[in-house]
Protein backbone atom coordinates (compact mmCIF):
# COMPACT_ATOMS: atom_id res chain seq x y z
CA UNK A 1 0.00 0.00 0.00
CA UNK A 2 2.79 2.38 0.81
CA UNK A 3 4.15 2.02 -2.73
CA UNK A 4 0.82 3.00 -4.40
CA UNK A 5 0.31 5.96 -2.10
CA UNK A 6 3.87 7.20 -2.56
CA UNK A 7 3.58 6.84 -6.35
CA UNK A 8 0.25 8.79 -6.41
CA UNK A 9 1.69 11.60 -4.29
CA UNK A 10 4.94 11.83 -6.27
CA UNK A 11 3.22 11.61 -9.71
CA UNK A 12 0.08 13.65 -9.22
CA UNK A 13 -0.08 14.74 -12.90
CA UNK A 14 -0.08 11.11 -14.06
CA UNK A 15 -2.82 10.19 -11.57
CA UNK A 16 -4.99 13.18 -12.59
CA UNK A 17 -4.50 12.43 -16.31
CA UNK A 18 -5.42 8.75 -15.78
CA UNK A 19 -8.52 9.75 -13.81
CA UNK A 20 -9.61 12.20 -16.55
CA UNK A 21 -9.10 9.54 -19.25
CA UNK A 22 -11.23 7.04 -17.30
CA UNK A 23 -14.01 9.64 -16.81
CA UNK A 24 -13.89 10.69 -20.48
CA UNK A 25 -13.96 7.05 -21.62
CA UNK A 26 -16.97 6.34 -19.37
CA UNK A 27 -18.86 9.37 -20.70
CA UNK A 28 -18.11 8.38 -24.30
CA UNK A 29 -19.31 4.81 -23.71
CA UNK A 30 -22.49 6.08 -22.05
CA UNK A 31 -23.29 8.42 -24.95
CA UNK A 32 -22.70 5.69 -27.56
CA UNK A 33 -24.90 3.08 -25.81
CA UNK A 34 -28.09 2.35 -27.74
CA UNK A 35 -31.16 3.63 -25.95
CA UNK A 36 -34.83 2.92 -26.54
CA UNK A 37 -37.63 4.83 -24.90
CA UNK A 38 -39.81 1.72 -24.90
CA UNK A 39 -37.55 -1.33 -25.17
CA UNK A 40 -39.08 -4.53 -26.49
CA UNK A 41 -39.85 -6.89 -23.65
CA UNK A 42 -40.94 -10.39 -24.49
CA UNK A 43 -43.23 -11.90 -21.88
CA UNK A 44 -43.10 -15.68 -21.91
CA UNK A 45 -45.22 -16.37 -18.85
CA UNK A 46 -48.95 -16.58 -18.24
CA UNK A 47 -51.26 -17.08 -15.30
CA UNK A 48 -54.37 -19.19 -15.74
CA UNK A 49 -56.94 -18.38 -13.07
CA UNK A 50 -60.25 -20.09 -12.40
CA UNK A 51 -62.65 -19.22 -9.63
CA UNK A 52 -65.48 -21.32 -8.23
CA UNK A 53 -66.68 -19.67 -5.02
CA UNK A 54 -67.33 -22.11 -2.19
CA UNK A 55 -65.65 -25.21 -3.66
CA UNK A 56 -63.33 -27.09 -1.25
CA UNK A 57 -59.63 -27.34 -2.06
CA UNK A 58 -59.68 -31.06 -2.89
CA UNK A 59 -62.47 -30.59 -5.42
CA UNK A 60 -60.77 -27.55 -6.93
CA UNK A 61 -57.64 -29.65 -7.44
CA UNK A 62 -59.50 -32.64 -8.90
CA UNK A 63 -62.20 -30.92 -10.97
CA UNK A 64 -60.51 -27.71 -12.09
CA UNK A 65 -56.72 -27.60 -11.68
CA UNK A 66 -55.83 -31.06 -13.04
CA UNK A 67 -57.95 -30.85 -16.22
CA UNK A 68 -56.54 -27.40 -16.98
CA UNK A 69 -52.97 -28.60 -16.36
CA UNK A 70 -53.48 -31.59 -18.69
CA UNK A 71 -54.69 -29.30 -21.49
CA UNK A 72 -51.77 -26.94 -20.95
CA UNK A 73 -49.23 -29.79 -20.96
CA UNK A 74 -50.59 -30.98 -24.31
CA UNK A 75 -49.25 -27.81 -25.94
CA UNK A 76 -45.80 -28.24 -27.50
CA UNK A 77 -44.87 -24.59 -26.90
CA UNK A 78 -45.13 -24.87 -23.12
CA UNK A 79 -41.78 -25.13 -21.35
CA UNK A 80 -43.14 -25.94 -17.90
CA UNK A 81 -45.81 -25.24 -15.37
CA UNK A 82 -43.85 -23.28 -12.78
CA UNK A 83 -46.46 -23.33 -10.07
CA UNK A 84 -49.93 -24.71 -9.60
CA UNK A 85 -51.96 -23.58 -6.61
CA UNK A 86 -55.39 -24.77 -5.56
CA UNK A 87 -57.09 -22.80 -2.81
CA UNK A 88 -60.60 -22.69 -1.41
CA UNK A 89 -62.67 -21.80 -4.48
CA UNK A 90 -59.66 -20.79 -6.65
CA UNK A 91 -57.12 -22.32 -8.98
CA UNK A 92 -53.97 -20.52 -10.18
CA UNK A 93 -51.53 -22.01 -12.69
CA UNK A 94 -48.27 -20.28 -13.70
CA UNK A 95 -47.17 -21.29 -17.22
CA UNK A 96 -43.86 -20.60 -19.04
CA UNK A 97 -43.38 -20.65 -22.83
CA UNK A 98 -40.22 -22.24 -24.31
CA UNK A 99 -37.38 -19.88 -25.25
CA UNK A 100 -37.20 -21.56 -28.67
CA UNK A 101 -40.57 -20.05 -29.63
CA UNK A 102 -39.80 -16.89 -31.65
CA UNK A 103 -41.23 -13.59 -30.42
CA UNK A 104 -43.26 -13.27 -33.62
CA UNK A 105 -45.12 -16.50 -32.80
CA UNK A 106 -46.00 -15.55 -29.22
CA UNK A 107 -49.37 -13.94 -30.08
CA UNK A 108 -50.37 -17.15 -31.85
CA UNK A 109 -49.16 -19.18 -28.86
CA UNK A 110 -51.24 -17.07 -26.46
CA UNK A 111 -54.26 -17.52 -28.73
CA UNK A 112 -53.66 -21.28 -28.75
CA UNK A 113 -53.54 -21.24 -24.94
CA UNK A 114 -56.84 -19.33 -24.82
CA UNK A 115 -58.35 -21.84 -27.27
CA UNK A 116 -57.18 -24.74 -25.12
CA UNK A 117 -58.81 -23.11 -22.10
CA UNK A 118 -62.02 -22.80 -24.12
CA UNK A 119 -61.72 -26.52 -24.99
CA UNK A 120 -61.41 -27.50 -21.33
CA UNK A 121 -64.42 -25.38 -20.34
CA UNK A 122 -67.04 -28.11 -20.96
CA UNK A 123 -65.15 -30.59 -18.75
CA UNK A 124 -65.06 -28.41 -15.63
CA UNK A 125 -68.03 -27.46 -13.41
CA UNK A 126 -70.40 -25.07 -15.16
CA UNK A 127 -70.60 -22.46 -12.37
CA UNK A 128 -67.14 -21.29 -13.38
CA UNK A 129 -68.52 -20.21 -16.75
CA UNK A 130 -70.87 -17.78 -15.03
CA UNK A 131 -68.09 -16.12 -12.98
CA UNK A 132 -67.50 -13.29 -13.54
CA UNK A 133 -70.66 -12.48 -15.49
CA UNK A 134 -69.98 -11.18 -18.98
CA UNK A 135 -71.77 -7.89 -18.30
CA UNK A 136 -69.22 -6.88 -15.65
CA UNK A 137 -67.30 -3.69 -16.23
CA UNK A 138 -64.10 -2.53 -14.61
CA UNK A 139 -65.62 0.31 -12.59
CA UNK A 140 -68.82 1.85 -11.35
CA UNK A 141 -72.26 0.33 -11.18
CA UNK A 142 -71.47 -2.44 -13.67
CA UNK A 143 -68.80 -3.75 -11.27
CA UNK A 144 -71.20 -3.63 -8.33
CA UNK A 145 -73.77 -5.57 -10.39
CA UNK A 146 -71.12 -8.16 -11.09
CA UNK A 147 -70.53 -8.78 -7.41
CA UNK A 148 -74.23 -9.29 -6.57
CA UNK A 149 -76.47 -12.03 -7.90
CA UNK A 150 -78.76 -10.68 -10.63
CA UNK A 151 -82.26 -9.62 -9.67
CA UNK A 152 -85.19 -11.39 -11.32
CA UNK A 153 -85.78 -8.48 -13.70
CA UNK A 154 -82.10 -8.49 -14.81
CA UNK A 155 -81.97 -12.25 -15.38
CA UNK A 156 -85.14 -12.11 -17.49
CA UNK A 157 -83.68 -9.40 -19.73
CA UNK A 158 -80.33 -11.15 -20.37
Amino acid sequence: MKGITAFALNNSRTVIMTLLLVILGGMTAFIRLPKLEDPLITIREALVYAKYPGMPVEQVERLITRPIEEKIRSMGEIDKIKDSTSKFGESLIHVTIKDEVPSEQLPATWKLLRNRMADVKPTIPSAIHRWPPSRCGATGSAWRKCMKPPAKSESAST
